[in-house]
């Protein structure tokens, strides 16, 4: 414990998330954990303070947790909600309910933040600057400003002191990761601290408004020529690490849909071009705007879709396609022993599962949405269904596939603000037929081919020199076979503990055996009339007793 707290560098931080955990009901968990006498926080108030959150759920403690931890904590939340195979479904959604809003902070950090950034006065830069935010969130925050040139633009600044916290709290959290699975053993299959390292690359990235600017030039060139939609521009020359600078998009919120229908919109219309806009960006570009929400998207003249913030994004590998088009194939032919296999070729499936009883699920699931209507399919219901049956078979579907589904979830909310009978899946059916079919393209069937004789040819000719290689080492008697314990760690940690208990109760012992010795020896420095040496051993051997006995009570075990 004295060689963990050393290394708590930021004791003020950790005091407090520890506090907001208490606070939120989950003081047994830090009682499990063995942090809380570090940060003497006593078990009582472990106890007092769970009962507050009785009513709610443990999904909902969570958030609201998370949410008053900051911005690392938001971000964590999001990142899980992308990985339902990790979590329970019910906390997968509750997570994608976290709000990043924050209070604006004030505009001479922000001056402070540009001009550092820039190395000149904020005055030579813009000819204009409004001190007030259009847009403030746990991260960075916009201005409207006009630059030297007279362009109006949208300058977005990163919140002063923003990296520093993340730092410290990346930390934080690869510390109370690595807690989690040393002293809560149910913990490790949900890799704590694997996602805290996956964590700390997301918000790595989005603390680089360098990586927002060169996916929005991506954008751009993804729908060059395209008259549905609006990319905004990017101005090189006022963008930085920390600031992000682009042209304004100057329309409607798609939410105001009373405003748009008073300005002449086409609003059936707009909502089969959103359709279009998304389903090319998934099986077309593979590149994908990933938090298409109302606040995120306006509407400009000749019924044009103008989203912003490209902060999330998000990328499907070829892999991640192959399996989308597999899952596709199999769904059309309701096959449900079909999607197991295709999930047991991706290498989705534990080595365990019960391959009968996930076949009979995903049978259920596609009659469950066959042949119905496709006016009266909701794309989020079928994405939370299907999430379910993830979830309880530990199907580990790509994240990049996870933030797809609630991305076209939420735009099919979206969609249906602007017209409630949009069919979002008949918009989708070329494309999806397209994606569906595209390993039977003569093209890529004939580059696959190359590629497997490309992988044969490489195989001849690597096998002998691998064969010799591995005799020379067997020769050598470099090779070996390794043993490893699973699930003993905390017995070898209880076995420790309780020898140096018994070690330094022995030490007592014999302290009070050689204390007495010296009491009836009326040996060495007598003082009214006891010996001083055998005084000064009994009270060791009490401190020292009481410092254990006070550890004992400390950890729970009696």
């Amino acid at each position: 414990m004295l060689k963990l707290k050393s290394r708590f560098r930021h004791y003020g931080r950790y005091k407090q998330i520890v506090a907001v955990l208490i606070r939120h009901g989950f003081g047994d968990l830090v009682g499990r954990m063995k942090i809380q006498p570090l940060l003497r926080i006593g078990r009582r108030a472990i106890r007092r303070d769970a009962a507050k959150f009785e009513g709610l759920s443990y999904a909902e403690r969570i958030r609201l947790a998370m949410e008053e931890l900051g911005p690392s904590f938001i971000k964590l939340g999001q990142v899980l909600s992308n990985r339902p195979f990790l979590i329970p479904a019910e906390l997968t959604i509750e997570l994608s309910k976290l709000q990043d809003e924050v209070a604006p902070c004030g505009f001479e950090s922000i001056r402070e933040t540009i001009e550092a950034e820039f190395k000149k006065p904020l005055s030579s830069l813009f000819r204009e600057f409004s001190e007030e935010p259009v847009a403030s969130a746990s991260l960075a925050q916009v201005h409207f400003a006009v630059t030297n040139s007279g362009d109006k633009v949208a300058v977005k600044v990163l919140r002063p002191g923003v990296r520093k916290m993340l730092a410290v709290d990346m930390e934080i959290l690869k510390d109370v990761a690595t807690l989690f699975e040393k002293h809560v053993p149910e913990s490790k299959r949900y890799k704590p601290v694997e996602q805290a390292d996956e964590l700390a690359r997301v918000v790595r990235r989005e603390v680089d408004l360098y990586f927002e600017a060169r996916s929005i030039e991506i954008f751009k060139r993804n729908f060059e020529g395209d008259p549905d939609i609006c990319i905004p521009d990017v101005n090189w020359d006022l963008c930085a690490s920390r600031v992000l600078t682009t042209s304004i998009v100057d329309g409607i919120k798609v939410s105001r849909v009373d405003e748009l229908r008073e300005a002449g919109y086409d609003l059936s219309l707009l909502a089969k071009r959103g359709a279009r806009i998304v389903f090319r960006m998934i099986f077309e570009h593979h590149f994908f705007h990933a938090d298409p929400h109302p606040g995120n998207l306006f509407i400009v003249p000749e019924n044009r879709w103008a989203p912003v913030d490209f902060g999330q994004v998000g990328t499907l590998s070829e892999t991640a396609i192959d399996l989308l088009a597999d899952m596709l194939l199999v769904s059309n032919r309701m096959d449900g022993r079909g999607a197991v296999r295709v999930l047991a070729s991706h290498d989705l499936l534990d080595d365990d599962v019960d391959t009968v009883a996930l076949e009979a699920e995903f049978t259920d699931f596609l009659y469950l949405y066959h042949r119905i209507p496709l006016k009266q399919l909701n794309m989020r219901a079928i994405f939370e269904d299907a999430l379910g049956v993830f979830t309880r078979y530990g199907i580990r579907i790509p994240s990049s596939l996870m933030m797809l589904g609630k991305a076209v979830g939420t735009y099919e909310e979206v969609a249906r603000m602007l017209d409630p009978d949009v069919n979002l899946i008949k918009e989708g059916e070329p494309f999806v037929k397209k994606l569906a079919f595209r390993k039977f393209n003569a093209k890529r069937l004939s580059s696959s081919a190359i590629s497997m004789m490309d992988g044969l040819y490489d195989l001849v000719t690597e096998a002998p020199h691998d064969m010799k290689r591995l005799s020379r080492r067997l020769l050598k008697g470099e090779l070996g076979l390794v043993l490893k314990h699973l699930g003993l760690e905390s017995l070898s940690t209880d076995i420790d503990r309780a020898s140096n208990r018994l070690s330094f109760s022995m030490i007592i012992a014999a302290l009070i055996v050689g204390s007495s010795w010296i009491m009836t020896g009326d040996t060495g420095l007598i003082v009214y009339g006891v010996p001083l040496l055998g005084v000064i051993g009994f009270l060791a051997a009490a401190a020292l007793g009481l410092w254990l006995v006070i550890s004992i009570i400390r950890s729970g075990r009696l």
